[in-house]
């Protein structure tokens, strides 16, 4: 499957870029919509996951084409305070037949019971373990050293988690 992979920092282009990732697009590149439209006129994508939400939703709604869809499962838009929270397209979702769909893993969870949600959480940390999925880790702290840990991390993101030791 390609994928658009679409970024905010440039350091995160490095590390895609080694996973073998082949379009990637800096958030903040000036020619960030136009190269977002010919790689969508190009590739014909018909479905966004989107983990950050609020307006980078509609830039690429509006750069998608015909019957897509979008599943909104995060909102880590810097400006998140706003109630409202997602911004949406209205044009493009009713001129372009297009969807957009949340997803949320909480309520999933429920609906599975406490059972399967332990079965869940153990399948995903095998898929951690065998080394499918993978988190970098940049240090392992303490409580006295946990809120300079948060500011390196909020600083650095990309470099890795800062992990609480509880002893």
């Amino acid at each position: 499957i390609e994928t658009i992979s679409i970024v905010k920092r440039q350091e995160q282009v490095k590390v895609l870029t080694e996973l073998g990732a082949k379009h990637i697009l800096l958030q903040d590149d000036p020619d960030f919509d136009k190269k977002l439209k010919a790689l969508c006129d190009e590739l014909q994508p018909t479905l966004f996951f989107d983990a950050v939400g609020g307006p980078i939703t509609a830039r690429v709604m509006e750069a998608m084409p015909k019957d897509t869809d979008a599943i909104v499962f995060g909102y880590l838009e810097e400006n998140s305070a706003d109630p409202h929270g997602g911004h949406f397209p209205t044009q493009s979702v009713i001129y372009k037949n297009q969807t957009i769909k949340a997803f949320w893993l909480a309520p999933y969870f429920i609906e599975l019971g406490q059972i399967g949600g332990l079965r869940a959480s153990l399948d995903i940390l095998k898929l951690f373990k065998s080394g499918v999925f993978k988190t970098n880790v940049s240090e392992i702290v303490g409580f006295s050293d946990y809120p300079a840990a948060m500011d390196r991390y909020a600083a650095n993101m990309t470099g890795g988690k800062a992990i609480l030791k509880i002893s």
